[in-house]
């Protein structure tokens, strides 16, 4: 690709976006950003306020929307050669928000894509769920089948976008890849630090020996670059894109909160008593869930399921080995290097402004 291919981040202002977008910066890419949503971040930040001139807010739900925002308007006043996918609910929001981002709102997407000639090339983030299925998984590499509809909805959503996307290769002028993160974390992630620091877990579910493989953002982001600077040899293709470095779940969460002065779990539950409790909690919510008093309708959310728990107690190993054969990568940052910029970035944005 040419060196100066001006690329749009759907989803710029989430956190993976905002690595991608900042990473291309770096590499003198010109860079836009669509999203529902513009944090401060693109006002108050030299990077991005310098660099990132072209913010268009809008929704990618359904075509209605898009009639009215104009994505395919924004794309040709910007001349996008590279679109760069990462919008997506989080794994745990309702089935019908997941549908209407994941599956509508990409479809949407490649219908404006093939409307703007200037679009070359489709990066869609995907997930390395998309063949999980609740069970150990270990060293599983592409070849491996889809998971089997029903897990749960997110991984039926990013299963279907992404067959919509590595299918539209055959029938657009632009290529498309699909990159298979496991576990993502990083700066500015509002989920997996922040949660696990307010909540300070003294237990741990399982044996706290099941490993994972987590996925650093800006390791991400150099592999989506990696296989657009390769996509004429991988149009059409996925790749799981990892630390390479398989780590204890429950120690890896435990190194994160030893970094910022908080204590480790270490009372270990065993996974069928928290199974257990699930199942008569899951009754009781859905008993409550079903009662009606006049117009009153309780709805009381089940806090614990079968998919959460999976991912606390198995095995998730995923192999990198095409990623690093076909397009030429390599991590740059290694989980310890990784877990530390992590760590040190919750310490400076939540702790350290705390105590002033």
């Amino acid at each position: 690709m040419a060196h100066q291919e001006r690329c749009l981040v759907i989803g710029g202002n989430g956190f993976l976006g905002r690595h991608i977008v900042e990473d291309l910066i770096a590499k003198g890419k010109k860079v836009a950003v669509f999203d529902i949503n513009k944090s401060a971040a693109y006002d108050e930040v030299k990077v991005l306020k310098d660099n990132v001139k072209s913010f268009y807010k809008g929704s990618i739900n359904n075509k209605e929307v898009r009639n009215v925002v104009g994505v395919d308007d924004f794309m040709v006043e910007f001349q996008v050669s590279v679109v760069y996918h990462t919008a997506s609910p989080s794994a745990f929001a309702p089935a019908d928000i997941l549908k209407l981002v994941n599956i509508d709102g990409t479809k949407t997407l490649l219908e404006a894509c093939r409307e703007v000639e200037s679009v070359k090339v489709f990066v869609l983030i995907s997930s390395a769920s998309v063949v999980y299925e609740g069970k150990d998984v270990n060293n599983v590499d592409e070849t491996a089948p889809y998971a089997l509809k029903g897990y749960n909805p997110y991984t039926d959503t990013k299963i279907e976008q992404e067959k919509i996307v590595l299918r539209e290769n055959k029938k657009a002028q632009f290529m498309t890849v699909s990159i298979r993160p496991a576990s993502i974390f990083g700066e500015w992630d509002p989920l997996l630090l922040p949660q696990v620091a307010q909540h300070r877990p003294k237990f741990f579910v399982g044996t706290g020996l099941n490993k994972m493989d987590f996925t650093y953002a800006k390791n991400i982001s150099h592999a989506c670059m990696l296989a657009v600077d390769n996509i004429e040899n991988v149009n059409g293709e996925a790749f799981f894109i990892t630390n390479d470095d398989a780590v204890s779940f429950w120690g890896f969460l435990g190194d994160m909160l030893t970094d910022i002065g908080y204590e480790r779990p270490y009372i270990r539950v065993p996974a069928s008593i928290i199974y257990v409790v699930g199942l008569i909690v899951w009754f009781f919510c859905f008993v409550l869930n079903t009662l009606s008093f006049g117009n009153l309708n309780l709805q009381v959310p089940t806090p614990i399921s079968s998919d959460k728990l999976a991912y606390f107690t198995t095995e998730r190993r995923f192999s990198c080995n095409k990623a690093k054969k076909r397009i030429g990568y390599k991590p740059l940052y290694n989980m310890e290097q990784a877990r530390r910029r992590t760590t040190e970035w919750y310490k400076n944005e939540f702790m350290d402004k705390k105590n002033k």
